[in-house]
């Protein structure tokens, strides 16, 4: 129990700064994709629309592949943490 106490802590910051990412990018997605269905625009618009789109999605990547190591740095710390106290298996 210890250890997961230590990784709520350890990691509280960063888990949030990526939710946020995570969640502003959603928003940019969404937002790019009702533009490019509701507007007949023009070549500038839609070039905005699509990087959009690319950007957004973007940082949706790159908070999951940090959650990831995030997850895989927890692992870790669990797995080293119960080596201590029950020996290797």
């Amino acid at each position: 129990m210890d250890a997961i106490e230590r990784l709520v802590v350890i990691f509280k910051m960063e888990r949030q700064i990526y939710l946020i990412i995570t969640f502003l990018s959603f928003a940019i997605v969404i937002v790019a994709a009702i533009w490019l269905l509701t507007n007949n625009s023009q070549d500038n618009q839609l070039i905005l629309a699509s990087v959009g789109l690319f950007m957004g999605s973007g940082g949706i990547i790159y908070s999951a592949g940090r959650l990831l190591v995030m997850f895989n740095k927890s692992i870790d710390l669990i797995r080293t943490s119960l080596e201590e106290n029950y020996g290797k298996e």
